[in-house]
């Protein structure tokens, strides 16, 4: 059975801050949905990581 697909979405705010709530591994998700605010540290830590990140009211083109 094929693996579904994990999608995070989550804006800006919440990178870089610990939280007692942890829904999942990072290394479990596939893309993140998040703002524009979002580090471009985080950011590329992110997508070297293997995660597609996708900024909205960016084209993903």
């Amino acid at each position: 059975m094929p693996r579904a697909e994990v999608i995070l979405m989550a804006d800006s705010s919440k990178f870089g801050r610990k939280s007692p709530n942890v829904v999942c591994s990072l290394e479990s998700v596939d893309k993140l949905i998040t703002d524009a605010g979002i580090d471009p540290a985080f950011r590329q830590a992110l997508e070297e990581k293997g995660i597609d990140v996708i900024i909205t009211g960016e084209s993903n083109e």
